[in-house]
């Protein structure tokens, strides 16, 4: 086997795992990997500490281990009385987003099961995929009704759940933690991956909010972005016109909920803003774009409880 132009071809493990998927004719195999792939070990702790902050260190350390944070990230969104597990793609390249959704919102309900005990089942799962020929394997991994064709991966918790305090840690017997730190990204990488969160999660992508979350001023950042021949507005661009053909290609969401997850306040404005981009309408790069489902097979047995 060349190794190498493996390499080349699937430069990412999320990258591979779709190719694996449409290969083997399981449209589910990012669930089925989640299930058996190592969790991060939990440990007693002499004190008290939040759930929900062991909670985003098991899910660091259990996706620095593929270095995930390249593609996508893992945030919690607190609502009243339910806290969202949400999974954001923010890398612009990855032109299917199914199957790496599928991995990460599995992985993260097997976390959230070891550290709230094996009682533990989402309220609802969420996945910007279709609804697959087969569901089963998806009834066994979450325990809880899943909802396709939705714009955000998301697992639905109740917030009790991670209001009580834990006396688990993440880390080794020895209570070092893993070091999962990368190299500083891009200015311009950074800025299209905090645009991605904030329209997946329904918050305004104006330039102001992301210099804040960057700590610099508006104009550092415009100034900044140009001295790398780029720009506010082509960066957020680039991003929706991402999640726009992923959604096109992976899901069945109408053009009207489209244009509303992309923040946009008409179908109108992203028709037009699409075939700027594509060169041609939403409609016309879906038919000509078709999902590669794999062939219908039998959802392979899995084990109950994640």
């Amino acid at each position: 086997m060349d190794l190498n132009g493996v390499m080349r071809r699937y430069p990412s493990a999320l990258a591979l795992l779709s190719a694996c998927a449409e290969f083997s004719g399981s449209a589910h195999l990012g669930i089925l990997l989640a299930q058996i792939w190592p969790l991060p070990e939990l440990h007693p702790s002499p004190a008290d500490t939040p759930t929900w902050t062991v909670l985003s260190a098991a899910l660091a350390d259990a996706r620095g281990t593929l270095d995930l944070n390249q593609h996508g990230q893992i945030i919690l969104g607190w609502a009243p009385g339910t806290v969202r597990v949400n999974y954001v793609i923010t890398d612009n390249a990855m032109e299917s987003g199914a199957v790496a959704a599928d991995f990460e919102i599995a992985m993260a309900c097997r976390i959230l099961c070891k550290l709230l005990g094996p009682e533990f089942t989402p309220e609802l799962v969420e996945l910007p995929r279709r609804a697959p020929r087969d569901a089963r394997a998806y009834r066994r991994a979450f325990a809880c009704p899943v909802a396709f064709n939705a714009s955000v991966a998301t697992i639905h918790v109740n917030a009790a759940a991670l209001q009580a305090p834990t006396k688990l840690r993440v880390g080794r017997k020895d209570g070092v933690g893993a070091d999962w730190a990368t190299d500083p990204a891009p200015l311009g990488d950074l800025v299209a991956r905090e645009l991605a969160l904030k329209i997946a999660l329904g918050e305004s992508p104006s330039a102001a909010r992301v210099a804040t979350v960057l700590n610099m001023g508006c104009r550092t950042l415009q100034r900044q972005l140009e001295h790398a021949q780029t720009s506010f507005r082509l960066l957020c661009d680039g991003v929706r016109f991402g999640m726009a053909k992923r959604l096109l290609r992976d899901t069945d969401i109408d053009l009207t909920n489209m244009a509303l997850s992309l923040g946009y306040s008409d179908v109108s404005v992203l028709t037009r803003a699409f075939t700027r981009w594509a060169g041609t309408c939403p409609s016309n790069w879906r038919a000509s774009h078709p999902a590669r489902e794999p062939a219908s097979r039998r959802a392979p047995e899995m084990t109950e409880g994640r």
